[in-house]
């Protein structure tokens, strides 16, 4: 966070000259883009001359250059590179609350799934705070597999049903009505070196089906910050996945 803290103050001394500010000057709307960006909120684009609406997601704030990265805009009905120079209104709203702002797309990038557009740091940010980590619903086709280790009952094969960067729902075969501190995951995304985690429970619900199982919910505590931008990367890579499926079944 420090990191982050210093460019923030570095990029607000370029807009004003050089001249010398405190912390504390820096606004909460800028900061308000890393939320957007972490949380991997759904964004609403439009730009001049197009009457569509657009989906996108904040997938950098570079404050070094001034500007932003946003994902392609979805559907994807014009090249990349048709963007550039057009001015493009960005909304979000989630639970009540928005944000939105006016800027200008100064360029494109290739990246290594897709294309992404480079627009300039906007001047005004409407923004309202949200607390919560983004978490992505997990289905059959997304390659996550997860074993769930139990003081005294062993190892357990799990199905993971969503996850964040900070949190994890479960479903585990038995009916248990409590979980212990020692309670752990180990988590494996794609082809992503494993990784364990220790679970801070939150909710246990026991199913009553013809195969019992158990649904908890728990917060994922003890990864380092390269494990939680491994987490970060697969929630947008699926998210982009799941979204160039449902263009294809509406084209169908």
């Amino acid at each position: 966070m420090e990191g982050v803290s210093a460019k923030l103050k570095s990029w607000w001394q370029q807009r004003y000259h050089g001249k010398p500010i405190e912390q504390r000057s820096v606004p909460e709307e800028v900061m308000h883009l890393f939320r957007l960006r972490r949380e991997h909120s759904l964004l609403q684009t439009r730009f001049t001359g197009v009457d569509d609406v657009f989906q996108s997601l904040l997938l950098e704030v570079d404050l070094e250059q001034n500007q932003l990265v946003l994902d392609e805009p979805f559907p994807h009905r014009f090249p990349a590179q048709y963007w550039i120079g057009r001015r493009i209104k960005v909304s979000t709203s989630e639970n009540g609350l928005a944000t939105r702002f006016d800027s200008r797309v100064s360029g494109a990038l290739a990246l290594d799934q897709g294309n992404a557009l480079i627009v300039e740091m906007p001047r005004e940010i409407m923004a309202a705070q949200r607390r919560s980590s983004f978490r992505l619903a997990v289905n059959a086709r997304m390659p996550v597999d997860a074993v769930v280790r139990v003081p005294e009952q062993g190892n357990l094969a799990a199905r993971v049903l969503d996850l964040s960067a900070a949190g994890i729902r479960l479903a585990i075969p038995g009916e248990f009505s409590a979980l212990g501190e020692e309670t752990r995951v180990a988590l494996r995304l794609g082809s992503e070196a494993p990784m364990v985690s220790q679970l801070s429970v939150r909710h246990v619900q026991p199913a009553a089906e013809e195969e019992p199982y158990t649904e908890l919910g728990a917060r994922l505590t003890g990864l380092n910050t390269s494990q939680s931008k491994i987490i970060e990367r697969f929630l947008v890579r699926m998210q982009r996945a799941q979204r160039q499926r449902e263009l294809e079944a509406g084209l169908a």
